[in-house]
């Protein structure tokens, strides 16, 4: 069964992070969603089978109680909500995260080396991510992307970077039983977290390795070879990431050449040279010399690297996105992250107790007066649950993550997979950190990673149900399993469904998609915006604002809708007021953009603002 299970979450999160975003959109969240939920149904049919249910460890089990509350709330506050289909897509994800948790627990109680399982698992597909991230930027390129920073599949830069430092973790690990395919799967992972750019990945990168050294050999200073083999690649990255490719902001995305693919083979065949040699060297150091000498490198290390950070941070730099390589690495920039959590926490200020709906941050940037780009979310797991579910949500979300922290600290300490529980800590705590500071909270893929590891690393027990509760147990898991899995097909089916609508060749075609995209989900405002799209050019006014006042009250905010409004009442409907009042409302739900300025007069302008 255990088997199964790790196959079944394989297969879904590889499809998701090579096919997808990782979970960024609609499409690929749902294969997450749906592979979890197929995974917890396999687990509820095996309790069934045997009258016996997982006793998850008490962290696990309060990191799995704290997310299930806040799906929930999540999905209470679609009757709320600024967008109540985000709200519904927020309730989907984080189940699924529950889910995982539970799963983990599930795989730690059957059979042997459950830690190794989960590495193997949740390394395979970091190591996957960045050697297709790496061969594809080399040969291709893209018509359009947000940067030109390697991303690979993920669509997110930073997001890659931290599967870079998974990748690394996990290889060091490897290299305690395989020294030679270990340090060049940890180069490679190197090489991808420095070749992004990304400051939290390289500073995690270092980090974790050192420790992961310190806490598994008892070798003094030789433990350190590991460490020293990986200086070709960040050296390597860091040299790549320079590269003129890698500095677009928005727009083409250019194909890196043959130096990206040659800098990671280097990397990849110079790390087990290099820890040959520095093993040969470090072998002729006495132990007491090399207790010594240790102390002082990771002292002076530690120090530097603090030294580094405050000076970083104390420069008060307001560096641009556009930064990259050495100047990115070395810029206390936040790249907008400041506003974005301003934003956020006054949204909360508005309606702490109720938020904006989960899942709404979007939203919440666009009506803001200084919009600075209108990301998925605020790039802080705690922040954004504080927006959208007010504080109960917020206390919510931070018991599930001390939960998982103190899972990930004790499976650490007490595993007695020693290698591979260290090693799958330091993943968790990576990811888990980076949610503080980026959208790992919004990437599925990563989420799921985070929540497998706090989940098995602890531990579980099993409970041996009675006859009365064996087919109660196995039916409401089940039953849980399904409602996710149906839940998250038919929501991801219907937003895809009604992007399509609105690209469409014929307005037939737009109509019949949009059609399909609400019976699939009703939620969905942008499908009777694409509606209202294909009635209007097909004649029928009167439909066509139905169809926008229906896309209003699901979203009373959303400035497309307006704007299309204010034009139907302007050409079609004849009514010059109603036109100017909507389109006053579409410019101030737009975050006042500029590009609406032009279609108002200076007349209706004066009457916007208050």
């Amino acid at each position: 069964m255990r088997r199964a299970v790790l196959a079944l979450l394989a297969i879904a999160l590889a499809v998701a992070l090579l096919a997808g975003h990782g979970g960024l959109d609609p499409r690929s969240a749902a294969i997450v969603e749906t592979g979890v939920a197929a995974a917890f149904a396999l687990i509820a049919i095996a309790a069934w089978r045997t009258g016996t249910a997982t006793a998850p460890h008490p962290a696990a089990l309060v990191a799995a109680t704290g997310l299930g509350f806040y799906a929930l709330l999540a999905l209470a506050s679609e009757e709320w909500s600024l967008s109540p289909l985000a709200s519904r897509q927020d309730a989907l994800r984080v189940t699924s995260y529950a889910l995982a948790v539970l799963l983990g627990a599930a795989i730690a109680a059957q059979g042997d080396r459950p830690v190794r399982a989960v590495l193997t698992l949740i390394g395979g597909l970091a190591v996957a991510a960045c050697a297709w991230a790496v061969v594809a930027r080399s040969f291709a390129s893209a018509p359009v992307g947000l940067t030109g920073r390697l991303q690979g599949t993920l669509g997110n830069a930073n997001s890659l970077a931290m599967l870079g430092t998974v990748a690394a973790i996990a290889g060091l690990a490897l290299a305690a039983r395989s020294p030679r395919l270990g340090t060049a799967v940890a180069a490679l992972g190197t090489f991808t977290a420095f070749s992004t750019s990304s400051r939290a990945a390289a500073a995690a990168a270092i980090v974790a390795a050192v420790v992961l050294a310190l806490a598994t050999d008892d070798r003094p200073l030789r433990r350190l070879a590991p460490v020293v083999s990986l200086l070709p690649a960040i050296a390597l990255g860091t040299w790549i990431s320079t590269l003129g490719v890698f500095d677009a902001v928005e727009g083409p995305v250019r194909a890196a050449g043959w130096r990206l693919l040659t800098g990671a083979l280097l990397a990849m065949l110079a790390a087990p040279v290099v820890l040959g040699l520095t093993e040969a060297l470090l072998a002729r150091v006495s132990q007491r010399r090399g207790v010594l000498a240790e102390r002082g490198i990771v002292g002076v290390g530690a120090a530097g690297l603090l030294v580094l950070v405050i000076s970083i941070a104390g420069s008060n730099e307001r560096g641009a996105p556009a930064i990259t390589g050495l100047g990115h690495l070395f810029s206390s920039s936040s790249n907008f992250r400041t506003r974005w959590w301003r934003h956020a926490l006054e949204a909360f200020q508005d309606d702490p107790w109720r938020g904006t709906g989960a899942g709404t941050f979007r939203t919440v940037e666009t009506l803001a007066r200084d919009p600075a780009h209108a990301t998925v979310s605020p790039h802080d797991a705690v922040v954004a649950a504080l927006m959208g579910t007010g504080v109960v949500g917020g206390i919510a979300v931070l018991a599930a993550g001390l939960g998982l922290a103190v899972a990930l600290l004790l499976g650490a300490l007490r595993s007695p997979e020693r290698t591979a529980a260290v090693a799958l800590a330091l993943c968790g705590a990576a990811l888990l950190l980076h949610g503080l500071v980026d959208v790992t909270w919004e990437t599925p893929v990563l989420g799921v990673m985070v929540c497998l590891a706090g989940g098995v690393l602890p531990g579980a027990g099993t409970w041996r149900l009675p006859v009365t509760l064996r087919y109660g147990v196995a039916a409401v898991a089940a039953a849980v399993a399904c409602l996710l899995g149906f839940g998250a097909v038919r929501s991801g089916t219907g937003v895809v469904t009604a992007h399509d609508a609105l690209i469409a060749p014929t307005p037939v075609q737009s109509l019949a998609l949009a059609r399909d995209a609400l019976e699939l989900e009703p939620r969905s405002a942008d499908a009777h915006i694409a509606a209202a799209a294909a009635r209007r050019q097909l004649g029928d006014p009167a439909g066509a604002l139905a169809d926008l006042v229906a896309a209003l009250r699901l979203e009373p905010q959303n400035s497309t809708a307006w704007l299309d409004v204010a034009r139907l009442q302007q050409t079609d409907l004849d009514d010059a007021a109603g036109a100017g009042a909507s389109l006053c409302r579409a410019y101030l739900a737009s975050g006042q953009r500029r590009q609406l300025l032009t279609e108002l007069t200076p007349v209706q302008l004066d009457a916007c603002l208050p």
